[in-house]
């Protein structure tokens, strides 16, 4: 990361991936799991439609196959599993969970793709896991909505986040493989627009949205806090973090997840989410771990 460039779109997805866990918690108070999903991928993709017109042509054939893996890794499944999640934990825990991307990386990098493996980076992985499970345990007073729940049922839904920062870690390593040499807007536009595919037909079919729109008054808030997610969280953020893994290394691109934790739980003690000192030594040891798989 030694371009100045770098460093400035790595900043600019920390604050903004770090803010996208209370923008999930402002829509779930209004709209379900699946209404979240569906207007965040729905509206991102409905940003970047603009910039795809007449493009699919300079897309090769054999490209095809990875822009659906990342469609529906990087984009559709964990739009819906975090929402899902976040009804359950609260917003730092979220965020912290989402650090265990760059572990998700090196081990699929070393399973699939022959990326080396150090003892060094072996040690942050198991550390990387103990935290998380420290972090979920010790949730305690932590806020959830509807109440405490026990912290083996957090354990559960924690999981649900973990297998999205699992499929964060493979579309990343996908991308930088395989599509380092596309345009990183039509990279992005065309994984979305693949991730969109069932959520249009759900907003058309079955989702209910109008209705809710209709009838509660604060839908439109709700909304609007949704479109910054859909339109700046996932649209132009996953732009810039193609475009980042371009011109680093897949493993230091998703290391943007260390820091957003920090983000996130600024954020979740802004609107009263409360935070355990168990929680916090959770965070600690994550980071270390994750910190050093990302070491040389």
């Amino acid at each position: 990361m030694k371009q100045p460039l770098a460093w400035i779109i790595f900043i600019f997805l920390a604050l903004t991936w770090g803010s996208s866990f209370i923008l999930i918690k402002k829509g779930l108070e209004v709209f379900s799991p699946l209404q979240v999903a569906t207007l965040r991928v729905v509206i991102a993709a409905a940003v970047l439609q603009p910039l795809l017109l007449g493009k699919a042509k300079k897309v090769e054939k054999g490209t095809w196959k990875y822009i659906i893996m990342i469609g529906v890794l990087g984009n559709g499944l964990p739009a819906f599993l975090f929402p899902i999640a976040q009804e359950h934990i609260n917003s730092a825990t979220a965020g912290v969970l989402n650090s265990l991307s760059p572990v998700f990386v090196l081990i699929f990098g070393l399973l699939f793709f022959g990326l080396s493996f150090s003892v060094k980076q072996g040690i942050g992985v198991i550390l990387g896991f103990m935290g998380a499970l420290l972090l979920t345990l010790a949730r305690g007073a932590s806020s959830a909505p509807g109440g405490e729940v026990n912290p083996f049922e957090s354990l559960g839904y924690s999981g649900i986040v973990v297998i999205a920062t699992m499929c964060y870690g493979l579309s990343t390593i996908i991308m930088k493989k395989y599509l380092s040499q596309m345009n990183s807007v039509l990279a992005t536009g065309f994984a979305l627009s693949v991730a969109a595919v069932p959520y249009v037909i759900y907003l058309i079919t079955a989702s209910g949205i109008p209705e809710v729109l209709q009838e509660n008054p604060e839908a439109w808030q709700a909304l609007g806090y949704l479109f910054i997610l859909g339109a700046i969280g996932t649209a132009l953020a996953v732009v810039l973090f193609y475009q980042l893994i371009k011109m680093t290394e897949a493993i230091i691109a998703a290391s943007v997840t260390y820091a957003i934790p920090l983000v996130a739980l600024g954020w979740g003690l802004a609107v009263g989410e409360s935070f355990s000192y168990g929680q916090m030594l959770g965070i600690a040891i994550t980071l270390v771990g994750v910190y050093l798989v990302n070491r040389k």
